[in-house]
């Protein structure tokens, strides 16, 4: 199909097989089963097609090569889940309001739990209770990778990583919605006073501006999609859809969240894929869970096709990325935020950085070329 890889086309398939717990598709005789299987680790959903499947159709070295992957993830999740299990019972110890967010919820929504692979444990908690949660991170061996406005990010060998959350999006980013109060409507669990679950009108929200934000900045994964889907498969009668939509109008987003629910529902309810479908596809499976440099190059060209023809477009992406704005620019070299007379060295430093990054100057272009296909 147009604007998918074989690769890619095969992957969709196994991933509507696995959702659906329906036999997959035999793999089509020209298939790179390297690709296939460096695809499902990019995008983090070997797990999610390993039950499905037929390892035995495989070459020998990638059969035992996502097995492993698949096997390593299995035992990192059960190793994840006794460490939250200890955390818990921390901050239940100090009084501690929390709430899980993201890959450990949604993956409660999967046929199996164990398909929804999780990089990291994401947990919003009382901001007021900081110290409280940094004293129990560092009991139980943790360091500090990240300290942020919004979360400090903590981390133990092997890789045990978990992200606590005072806020659910960082202020001074590009899109940064504002969710409201999401404590008052939480309820709390059966079994754990300091434990809270998002209403889930305001756990979808969430959910589609955090993968938004990622989309935005450099595309993102299919798993997006799949997450979206089960989701609603199970929930969608307990939304409040009046209000999902008018939230989503202020965000600013509505069309971006139809646009994404249809596609997954085409997707993974077995609807013939349109053109249309497969060239929104191509920004979810050509690229890594959250994106790469590649996928940051296609939505800065897309931004400059919108309104302007292939070759307006491809100079003035080519015009940005020689010429950054003044913002862009502070990020990239600090010392312009107290020296802006600066800015024109700064420039001629890009350019020969540019030089010796030629290639992935090409990377980006090749990857505009697929989406101009």
């Amino acid at each position: 199909m147009e604007y998918l890889s074989p690769e890619s086309e095969y992957l969709i398939s196994l991933l509507k097989s696995a959702v659906r717990g329906e036999r997959a598709p035999a793999a089509p005789e020209d298939i790179d089963w390297k690709k296939l299987v460096d695809l499902s680790k990019k995008q983090q959903v070997y797990s999610v097609i390993c039950p499905v499947l037929n390892v035995k159709a495989l070459p020998p070295k990638q059969a035992q090569e996502l097995q492993l992957y698949n096997q390593n993830e299995l035992l990192r999740i059960i190793a994840m889940k006794s460490e939250l299990e200890s955390i818990e019972k921390e901050l239940e110890n100090h009084q501690v309001k929390y709430m899980l967010l993201k890959g450990s919820v949604l993956r409660n929504y999967y046929p199996q739990s164990k398909m929804r692979q999780m990089s990291d444990i994401d947990i919003l908690f009382d901001g007021a209770k900081r110290e409280a949660v940094a004293g129990i991170m560092q009991k139980m061996g943790y360091s500090v990778t990240n300290n942020s406005d919004n979360s400090d990010d903590y981390f133990k060998a092997p890789f045990y990583t978990f992200e606590f959350h005072r806020k659910l999006f960082f202020e001074g980013a590009d899109f940064c919605p504002d969710l409201g109060n999401v404590w008052e409507k939480a309820v709390v669990d059966n079994s754990r006073n300091c434990l809270y679950h998002m209403d889930l009108n305001d756990m979808y929200i969430y959910n589609i501006c955090h993968m938004y934000k990622h989309f935005i900045k450099s595309c993102c994964g299919i798993r997006f999609l799949i997450d979206n889907y089960l989701f609603l498969k199970k929930e969608n009668n307990k939304l409040n859809w009046k209000y999902i939509e008018n939230r989503f109008s202020e965000i600013g987003i509505l069309d971006f969240e139809k646009q994404t629910r249809a596609l997954a529902f085409h997707i993974f309810d077995g609807s013939a894929l349109t053109t249309e479908d497969a060239k929104q596809l191509y920004y979810y499976t050509s690229f890594g869970i959250y994106g790469d440099f590649r996928g940051a190059a296609v939505q800065d060209y897309s931004k400059h096709r919108d309104n302007n023809s292939k070759a307006a477009a491809g100079i003035g992406f080519i015009f940005k990325r020689i010429f950054p704005d003044k913002k862009n620019m502070e990020r990239f070299y600090p010392y312009l935020k107290e020296k802006p007379y600066l800015i024109g060295f700064a420039y001629l430093q890009r350019l020969f950085k540019g030089i010796f990054h030629f290639k992935k100057a090409m990377d980006e272009l090749e990857s505009i070329n697929d989406l101009n296909k």
